[in-house]
């Protein structure tokens, strides 16, 4: 990056407004601040000589005053944000060869604040004060090759560039490199790389960088899994407002993973996530009103906040704005809305909206009873490896719903679910091998499948478990040679 030597340029790169505000106060201030209205009066009088200071010394061609005039039109910072004077001051500055004006230009026109969206244009600024060194202009380079803007998707030549301002200490090339790692995209996909990186941008207060980090210890990803190391480093990038951090903190809070479960922890970091319009976060918010987690259960609350994430477009939010309708929760109990929103998840690929449409065709809930559309769905859902669906289907073949009664095709989808550990699947496969329909009757199997399903509480299937122990009981092997006849079965009802 090009380096101002001067000390007026020095003092223009540290401050915008009120540059050499510092010195006039360290000065002057023991005489003139003798109450606190009266320094800021003072700070007032001098931020305006500072800026009539600025835009005098930016008419004479001063590159570092007009960059700050840029900054802080761009920003509206002591003025009304105007990004066309912005670009303005940024192109006097960059016909010097000034490298942040280059930069900033190119960042405009990759926005299209005050000019039309342009890549293209973006790129060639970036590259002129890459060209000089520039480690936010390199990075913002290799971002535009990683996502493709403005130049074919090549993530090798974004590596290369995030390098360039990653060797100069930069933390978001740093992270960057992190990411690409992370995801294998352009190199092999390599966890302890990706740590290497986050760690030496995480060391300069990387939030991205620190989030990243705890969320590799949170899956165990190039190192052990551990959820108090994972809490360490999302709290770190949380407290920074981190959105993504702030939502993490909050689910290990939740499930009392790395520290004691505290609802009331969980609900508050949620909340910090939801205000910055995070939808996963929205969602959560939603499931803790109404489940009654760390707040008094309201299904009207966890409805709003249900349908804050659904319109952002997440499905499991969709799914749950679904299901308040389909029970009436906190709203009129509507079939025909809880259709509209499951389908909306559907789309999306939502097994288990998937599943619910086909429960309300199945059902006749909002719409005409079709068990045609039923099976269609259900499968949907099974295909996916949703239990509930594939023990749906194997009811709807047991029974010839939606398609001939076939009760080898029940079997299994009843074995698919069960295997998932679904009692009322594994009690239905047990029932199919006790009696032989569309399996070989097996008795030792079936009385394998009720117990597993008794276990978890089936009484269905502990009453078969005890039918067959008394089916077993009650015969009796006859003493070799010996046969029974009609006769005898008299006589031991008689005296018996």
């Amino acid at each position: 990056m090009a380096k101002s030597g001067t000390a007026k340029d020095r003092c223009y790169t540290e401050r915008r407004v009120g540059y050499c505000f510092g010195r006039f106060i360290s000065h002057h201030g023991r005489h003139l601040v003798k109450s606190f209205a009266a320094g800021i009066a003072i700070a007032n009088v001098a931020e305006k000589r500072d800026f009539a200071q600025l835009i005098a010394d930016a008419n004479l061609g001063d590159g570092a005053a007009q960059v700050i005039l840029g900054d802080m039109y761009r920003d509206g910072d002591g003025v009304d944000q105007d990004f066309q004077i912005s670009m303005e001051w940024y192109l006097k500055a960059a016909t010097q060869g000034n490298a942040d004006a280059q930069k900033h230009i190119g960042r405009l026109y990759s926005k299209g604040w005050g000019v039309p969206q342009d890549y293209s244009q973006a790129m060639d600024w970036y590259l002129k004060a890459a060209e000089q060194g520039h480690s936010a202009a390199q990075n913002n380079i290799g971002s535009l090759y990683h996502t493709g803007e403005g130049v074919p998707q090549d993530y090798s030549r974004a590596m290369d560039w995030y390098l360039k301002a990653a060797e100069q200490g930069l933390p978001i090339a740093q992270t960057n490199i992190g990411d690409l790692y992370d995801a294998g995209d352009g190199v092999p996909r390599d966890y302890s790389q990706a740590m290497h990186w986050y760690l030496k941008a995480a060391d300069q207060g990387d939030s991205h960088a620190e989030y990243s980090i705890g969320f590799l210890y949170s899956h165990g990803q190039g190192v052990s899994q551990d959820y108090v190391q994972a809490m360490t480093w999302y709290l770190k990038a949380a407290k920074q407002g981190h959105e993504d951090a702030q939502y993490h903190v909050g689910e290990l809070f939740e499930k009392g993973k790395g520290v004691p479960q505290d609802y009331s922890q969980a609900m508050d970091w949620y909340l910090k996530a939801a205000d910055q319009d995070h939808a996963r976060a929205q969602n959560s918010v939603g499931r803790m009103n109404e489940k009654g987690n760390g707040v008094p259960q309201d299904y009207t609350q966890a409805m709003d906040w249900y349908l804050k994430a659904a319109d952002q477009g997440l499905a499991s939010a969709q799914t749950n704005v679904a299901f308040l309708y389909a029970c009436g929760l906190g709203v009129p109990q509507d079939y025909s809305q809880a259709m509209d929103w499951h389908l909306k998840a559907a789309d999306q690929g939502d097994s288990h909206a998937q599943y619910s449409i086909g429960f309300q065709y199945s059902h006749g809930q909002g719409v005409p009873q079709d068990f045609v559309q039923s099976m269609t769905w259900y499968l949907k859902a099974a295909k996916q490896g949703h239990a509930d669906a594939q023990h749906s289907i194997g009811c709807m073949y047991a029974a010839g719903h939606g398609a001939p009664r076939d009760y080898s095709q029940a079997a299994g989808w009843y074995l698919k679910a069960a295997e998932y550990g679904r009692a009322d699947a594994q009690y239905d496969i047990g029932e199919l091998l006790e009696k032989g329909q569309g399996v070989s009757q097996d008795i030792a199997k079936a009385k394998e499948w009720y117990q597993k399903a008794a276990s978890q509480g089936s009484l269905k299937a502990k009453k078969s478990l005890e039918a067959l122990e008394r089916k077993e009981n009650s015969i009796q092997p006859q003493p070799s040679g010996q046969k029974s006849t009609k006769k005898q079965g008299i006589f031991r009802k008689l005296f018996n």
